[in-house]
């Protein structure tokens, strides 16, 4: 009976170490695959906090697409997703189209595909920075007239304001001929626009029936002040003759 109890006993222990090996490897091989994946960027698609504070702090080199055997298939994939100053971002099945259909078989994970969607945002962001520079070739443009002219355009952000307050330089003056004149006239424009005249009012209109543009509010009297005039003091004649010509 001693000697069957030894016997169990042995038996309980060596079950008992077999298993502690057992979880133990299993334990060695979690940290390794865990550790192997987090360094190729293989990411599940909602990554928890934990795994994008790893790959946030890796290199970039160490964040380069695993399913991909070269650098350049990488960059042929950005390059297929072209984008333009006016056009959205790509969404994550855009993109996963997109590599679908230069390499088939080929899953992006979630970090892969953020970091082509960052690049191409900031593809656009140097696009409409060199538009709006071109926009003001001789006289450096104030925040205000930025900030007005990206809002109408719909490509306000602190970075896109930033980046071309710190890229701005003056052209060549050879170039700048039909700048100045757009300039002058933008400046007419706008001292017009600021006028406030209580007897007319500027409307555009295409209808050239019915004046090109300033419109009379009320009953006008003979001798009556309507609006300041800066220029030649011309009879009616001559002014309808300038009107029509």
């Amino acid at each position: 009976m001693a000697s069957s109890s030894k016997l169990n006993y042995i038996k309980s222990y060596t079950l008992m170490s077999v298993q502690s090996e057992i979880g133990k490897a299993r334990k060695k091989w979690w940290a390794e695959e865990s550790t192997s994946r987090t360094v190729a960027g293989k990411l599940d698609e909602t990554p928890s906090k934990k795994k994008k504070l790893h790959t946030s702090l890796l290199p970039p080199s160490k964040l380069s697409p695993p399913s991909f055997s070269t650098r350049a298939e990488y960059e042929y994939i950005v390059a297929k997703l072209t984008i333009s100053v006016d056009q959205d971002v790509p969404t994550y099945d855009q993109v996963r189209v997109a590599a679908h259909e230069t390499h088939p078989g080929v899953t992006l994970d979630h970090l892969t595909i953020k970091r082509i969607r960052d690049r191409l945002r900031y593809q656009r962001n140097v696009l409409r920075v060199a538009e709006v520079i071109s926009s003001f070739s001789r006289m450096r443009p104030t925040e205000k007239q930025l900030t007005e002219l990206l809002k109408r355009k719909d490509w306000y952000t602190k970075r896109t304001l930033g980046d071309i307050q710190k890229q701005w330089t003056p052209s060549d003056r050879r170039d700048t001929t039909n700048q100045h004149r757009v300039e002058e006239e933008r400046k007419w424009i706008d001292c017009i626009a600021s006028q406030k005249w209580n007897s007319c009012i500027i409307r555009l209109t295409d209808d050239p029936s019915i004046g090109k543009g300033i419109f009379a509010k009320e009953d006008i009297k003979s001798g009556q002040v309507v609006c300041d005039y800066h220029g030649d003091l011309i009879s009616h004649s001559e002014g309808m003759k300038r009107y029509n010509s």
